[in-house]
């Protein structure tokens, strides 16, 4: 029998650069807060077993591998004792925008192998297969994120704002995120907080959220990435959403989406509608 999962996504309420570690990868403090997205994977085991996995995309094109392959087979090589499953990922979103859609998706079916076929899988397994992983396959539903993002520390839920999300005509490639962030701090044009800022500046935004006040622009280092030209487009869907009423609205992890978060859901539904006649715009969302 079919089954049909739904999967998560993420926003950053705040997200900076700490450096890099050992390894060449860069600390991150941010803080995840997890919101149901509208994608869908429909899981169909297989009768024929000698057919393997298959995955298939229908709607927003997926370049390279697919990271719920990678995911099934991780479990493979954990030993899980699943049949072959064919899975339809139902695609909403574009890629390079920032939510952790790809990750919302492998999250779903880790999350299924759990409770399904006993998959044991600790952070730094499951990290393997992206940073966010991690946290869209806990239950939580906000967190400080650390490490590359996947040591992950459960924090009190916020109220369940809506949230609307701006998909814009251009991607962003993470790794190339990080390129112009360490070029803009090479010329000095970026200062790196401390952790102990970081921790400061979060506690005070989640009290203000936690008591639906206004908070408006969330800190992200990696606005500071982008040209003239997409600043001023994001900073269009900015007004938009402080003059329809948001609480808070940021960039979505290195981009290349935006996002607001709303007490009503009435200003999120016209908020929505407003940011979708831009011309710069490709596609808009809400999540209650």
């Amino acid at each position: 029998m079919a089954k049909t999962i739904s999967c998560s996504v993420k926003l950053n309420l705040t997200l900076r650069v700490l450096g890099k570690n050992e390894d060449g990868f860069h600390e991150i403090f941010t803080t995840f807060f997890k919101k149901m997205g509208h994608e869908v994977l429909t899981i169909y085991p297989q009768i024929e077993e000698n057919r393997g996995d298959i995955v298939e995309t229908r709607g927003e094109l997926i370049s390279g591998e697919n990271i719920v392959t990678k995911a099934l087979d991780f479990a493979r090589r954990k030993n899980v004792n699943m049949p072959p499953l064919r899975i339809v990922i139902d695609k909403q979103y574009p890629i390079g925008s920032g939510i952790g859609a790809g990750s919302g998706n492998a999250a779903a079916i880790v999350s299924w192998l759990r409770d399904n076929y006993l998959l044991d899988a600790d952070a730094d397994e499951i990290s393997e297969l992206g940073a966010d992983v991690v946290f869209l396959a806990s239950n939580y539903n906000l967190v400080r994120g650390e490490g590359i993002g996947h040591i992950i520390t459960g924090l009190e839920s916020l109220p369940d704002y809506a949230a609307v999300l701006a998909f814009p005509k251009w991607m962003t490639a993470t790794g190339a995120a990080y390129e112009k962030l360490d070029a803009l701090r090479a010329a000095g044009r970026q200062v790196e907080l401390t952790r102990k800022k970081c921790e400061y500046e979060a506690e005070q935004i989640l009290s203000r959220l936690t008591h639906g006040q206004a908070t408006g622009l969330l800190p992200n280092d990696f606005l500071e990435i982008y040209p003239e030209d997409k600043l001023d487009s994001y900073k269009e869907a900015f007004c938009i959403y402080k003059d329809t009423g948001a609480l808070a609205w940021g960039l979505c992890g290195s981009g290349s989406a935006v996002f607001a978060l709303f007490a009503d859901t009435a200003d999120a539904k016209k908020a929505k509608e407003k940011t979708a006649s831009l011309g710069w715009v490709k596609k808009t969302a809400e999540l209650e």
